[in-house]
Order: C-alpha cells, then sequence, then structure tokens
C-alpha cells in the first residue's frame, strides 16, 4: 500500500482523491463522471421535451448537451492530471467559466420551450431549474465560485423566464421572489 485513497466520483469514474489535495482538486475530482451518464441523463431530458411535443428542442438538447459533456469531460480530466500544479484561485476561474457554459447550454433548450408558456414546459423548466440549483450546492460546496457557476445561469434563465411571460405587476412580484431565493443561496452558499 502506498498510503493513497482511492475514491471514485459518482458513477465510478477514473478520478483519484488523495490526502492533501487542494479543494480545486477535490472540486474537480467531484465533477469527473463517466460520459455515458451524462449522456443517459441528456437522453430522459430530452425524451421529456420530446414528450412535450417539441422533436427539434429535444435533439437541439441531446446533441448540444452531449457534444459539451464529451468535450467538458475531456477537459476536467486533462486538468485534473495537471492540477498539483495549478494554482488554486487559477484553476477554479477557469472551472467556473466552462460551468457556466455547461449550464448555460442545458437550460438553453428548456429555457426556449418554456418561453412558450405552456403549463409543461414550464414545470419541465422548473425542475431543471431546480436540477441546477441542487448541482451547484454540491459542486460548489467548496468554492462560491464554482457555486455561482451553477447557480448564476440559472437565476438568470429565471429571470429572463420572469420577464417575457408575466405582466409588470406580476413580474415584480415573482423578481422579488427571485431576489429572495439568491439571497438565501448567497447565504448558504
Amino acid at each position: 500500500m502506498d498510503g493513497r485513497t482511492q475514491a471514485r466520483p459518482a458513477g465510478g469514474g477514473d478520478a483519484m482523491v488523495e490526502p492533501g489535495q487542494s479543494t480545486y482538486q477535490l472540486t474537480l475530482a467531484g465533477l469527473i463522471l463517466p460520459v455515458p451518464a451524462h449522456l443517459a441523463f441528456n437522453a430522459v431530458s430530452a425524451a421529456c421535451v420530446l414528450m412535450l411535443g417539441h422533436p427539434l428542442a429535444a435533439a437541439a438538447l441531446f446533441a448540444s448537451a452531449s457534444a459539451f459533456d464529451v468535450v467538458h469531460q475531456l477537459i476536467l480530466r486533462r486538468w485534473h492530471a495537471a492540477s498539483a500544479a495549478t494554482p488554486p484561485g487559477r484553476g477554479f476561474r477557469r472551472l467556473a467559466a466552462i460551468s457556466t457554459v455547461r449550464v448555460s447550454v442545458y437550460l438553453a433548450p428548456a429555457l426556449a420551450i418554456a418561453l412558450g408558456g405552456g403549463a409543461g414546459e414550464l414545470i419541465f423548466f422548473s425542475f431543471q431549474l431546480c436540477g441546477m440549483v441542487a448541482i451547484a450546492l454540491s459542486a460548489g460546496a467548496l468554492s462560491r465560485l464554482i457555486f455561482w457557476s451553477f447557480a448564476g445561469p440559472a437565476i438568470l434563465s429565471a429571470a429572463v423566464l420572469v420577464v417575457s411571460l408575466l405582466p409588470a405587476p406580476v413580474a415584480l412580484t415573482a423578481m422579488l421572489s427571485l431576489a429572495s431565493m439568491t439571497l438565501i443561496l448567497n447565504l448558504i452558499s
């Protein structure tokens, strides 16, 4: 035994967690998942969009999210392999940038169909939004920057939906509620 503790991220990826790793290295390890797991989640989301009657949006969701996930996982694995030599601040900044893009790519099709205003589409979007905030809480447990790189695009997309679909007085009410939720997330992140 060499004294290292090997832990696999959820889904059995190949990242290694060792004692003494930085919070950046631990965060990277937690984000590495097998591509087939991503593809399965993307397929379920695309199937939901298809069942709501949006075949083009379903195809766009699956294609864009899956393509991004393949590249994203390759990048994360490369960054993890070089993470011991990466200053955590620099690593977190580039991880936040790619995470913001990832969440935006994932939420774009859900937002697009929700802007049509159907009840099913709005509920689907709401669940996608909740999922992104849940992931933000986990992925950002060691870094507020990473937390906000996941939660920020979700909150922004909710704001876009509110101002696009609701009359001003109702939009104001919803935006106040969204601001309250954002404040709470800021306090717990």
